[in-house]
């Protein structure tokens, strides 16, 4: 089992941003690499042309689930997730990251 550090984070901490979170972009926004979901089970991505890496971990950061390069129109995720997160599409590879691993957050 690994540990990741993951730096550049944003919270989809609003209503707004927890509805729109990555639909309808066709670059990646600037400043994080990962869009966090509190407390969300499932992910979709209608209307979301970026295909994503998805991540779905429990409420202590263990990794549940991953989903690479997610196409459009679906619904993804695990009813034993706490958490999901929206990935730069790569980002699984890059970080060598697993099912059983752990996340770890920094500012």
């Amino acid at each position: 089992m690994k540990n990741h550090v993951i730096k550049k984070i944003r919270s989809a901490d609003t209503f707004w941003l927890r509805l729109i979170g990555l639909m309808g972009r066709f670059r990646w926004p600037i400043g994080y690499d990962v869009l966090m979901f509190q407390d969300c089970r499932y992910l979709h991505t209608f209307f979301t042309f970026l295909r994503p890496d998805l991540i779905f971990t429990a409420k202590d950061g263990k990794i549940i689930s991953v989903f690479r390069k997610t196409g459009p129109w679906k619904f993804w995720g695990s009813f034993s997730a706490r958490h999901s997160f929206e990935a730069r599409p790569g980002f699984i590879d890059r970080h060598q990251i697993k099912v059983g691993d752990r996340l770890r957050f920094e500012d």
